[in-house]
């Protein structure tokens, strides 16, 4: 095998406003529930917790992160992501 000249990471980090747009918009995810709403309402805050939590890990650690706040196409976020790893 080959050597690897280096490897680089962008994380995506999500808003919270974006993670709760992401899961409203997806009926699939909670189509099924026998309450709707109270599935969203117990979801949603662990994810952002989760994201909070993985936010301050990567800050902490000095990684590379692009915020994300709103759906882009997922051509325009690989185009942010490539022109941060170019830096």
């Amino acid at each position: 095998m080959g050597e690897i000249d280096r490897v680089s990471v962008v994380w995506l980090a999500a808003s919270d406003e974006l993670l709760e747009e992401r899961v409203r918009g997806v009926e699939r995810f909670y189509a099924c529930a026998s309450d709707q709403e109270m599935m969203i309402a117990k979801y949603l805050p662990r994810n952002i917790e989760y994201n909070r939590l993985m936010m301050e890990a990567i800050k902490r650690l000095g990684l590379q992160y692009l915020e994300v706040v709103s759906l882009h196409s997922p051509e325009h976020t690989a185009n942010d992501c490539f022109a941060m790893l170019e830096r």
